[in-house]
């Protein structure tokens, strides 16, 4: 009985002291054989797009993408490298009984240009949902041209037969009577119109803008365009301006109170994420941002955030983990100012038509992700982590402009290039393969 009893006991000790070495080992404890003591370790959970990355601690190939690894509490310089990709790189700090994660976006080295359209394209504009593009198709005396000119959208959502989107559709045709080579194409909030305004000279000035404006449905092909003239056309402009200020005012009022506040207050063109995790805001004035999440997390971003916003800057700021990164300094919105003086009783819309313009350029916009941005930079394309780290140049040959536009899906960017101009006056879109 005492031996069956003795043996009870130990049997108990021994699962209790096996639940105990299995619970610190999923907590990160090991045993140091050379220290002879249970020490505490982190865990480095890295991935990468595409997988199967070397992984290099301190300069050490420790394993390959995607694993996670246990390890002594400590800064650490992470590379992570494939074959033909440009090396990722970033410092992290490890901690005891903390999972640390880093995740590399891996970008080709020679990245591959694909043409997209060969009529020639004028003007691009990305639809608010960022899943349609507008654009111009020149028109002129040729008969290919008399075929294909005019305004046309294209869906770029892709699908399993349509990798590159649906194919574009024609709205309105251009004519002798009506040519729309020389419009500026402007999308309504909610994607069903849009308006083709004409200005002498490609001026957006007051005093030039030429009335009356064109607005076509989104949903309907070869329509013959509608002209608004100023009572119809400010009646439209208000009700486009109204239907973006309630899209405002529903993003703001499902934030924190106190982020919603200062957003409010002191900043402008803000676009959330494809995850809606994060914030792409540009500050109009300067504030101290509050701690939103009270005590912070911990295992969060290690990159120094910024919550002293300045004029003119543009930050990310990330809503799990309650932080806020400067991505790009002393960046002046562009002005929507028109010159009052001018006794036009068109300046009105002239404003209105000239702030949707001008809020339709963007030189930052979020990459599909939502952990990197495509940023455009004295005329080279940068995709940048949201914390403002790792910024890789994609591309940096020839632009129009600044017309730039992420790839729903991710693995792209489109452009608006030239690269035969003896044989094209127009520049066309491509797309540079990313993958």
């Amino acid at each position: 009985m005492g031996k069956r009893i003795f043996a009870s006991v130990i049997l108990i000790l021994f699962i209790l002291a096996a639940a105990y070495l299995l619970t610190n080992f999923g907590m990160g404890y090991r045993f140091d054989f050379g220290k002879k003591i249970l020490t505490t370790t982190g865990i480095l959970a890295l991935s990468s797009s595409p997988q199967g990355a070397s992984i290099y601690i301190n300069d050490k190939l420790t394993s390959a993408t995607n694993t996670s690894i246990n390890i002594v509490p400590d800064w650490y310089d992470i590379r992570i490298e494939k074959e033909g990709y440009i090396p990722w790189r970033k410092r992290v700090p490890v901690k005891g009984e903390i999972v640390t994660k880093a995740e590399a976006l891996l970008l080709p080295q020679t990245p591959s240009l694909k043409p997209l359209t060969t009529s020639g394209v004028l003007s691009p504009v990305l639809s608010p949902s960022r899943n349609q593009i507008a654009y111009i198709v020149p028109f002129d005396a040729t008969p290919s041209a008399i075929q294909k000119g005019g305004i046309y959208v294209w869906n770029l959502t892709q699908g399993p037969l349509n990798p590159l989107g649906n194919s574009p559709q024609l709205l309105a045709r251009s004519t002798n009577n009506l040519d729309f080579t020389n419009s500026t194409l402007i999308w309504s909030p909610d994607e069903k119109q849009i308006a083709a305004a004409f200005f002498e000279d490609n001026k957006i000035l007051t005093e030039s803008l030429i009335l009356p404006l064109y607005i076509l449905e989104t949903g309907i092909t070869d329509q013959i365009p509608t002209p608004a003239y100023s009572d119809s056309l400010n009646f439209l402009l208000s009700t486009w301006e109204e239907q973006e200020s309630e899209n405002t005012d529903r993003l703001l009022a499902s934030l924190p109170l106190r982020l919603s506040t200062v957003l409010e207050d002191v900043a402008t063109n803000i676009e959330l994420s494809e995850d809606e995790n994060k914030i792409l805001y540009q500050a109009t004035g300067s504030a101290s941002l509050p701690p939103i999440i009270t005590p912070p997390l911990i295992g969060t971003n290690s990159t120094p955030e910024d919550r002293n916003l300045k004029p003119d800057n543009i930050y990310i700021y990330d809503l799990k983990e309650d932080k806020n990164f400067l991505v790009k300094q002393n960046s002046p919105a562009k002005s929507t100012e028109v010159n009052e003086d001018i006794l036009n009783p068109d300046l009105e819309i002239a404003k209105k038509i000239l702030r949707r313009i001008v809020n339709s350029h963007q030189d930052i916009r979020w990459y599909p992700d939502s952990n990197h941005f495509v940023m455009l930079e004295n005329g080279t394309i940068y995709i940048t982590e949201y914390d403002g780290l790792n910024k890789t140049t994609v591309y940096a040959g020839p632009l129009e402009d600044s017309y730039v536009f992420p790839w729903p899906s991710g693995g792209r960017i489109l452009i608006l290039t030239n690269y035969n101009k003896a044989g094209s006056a127009s520049p066309n879109l491509y797309a540079v393969d990313l993958r």
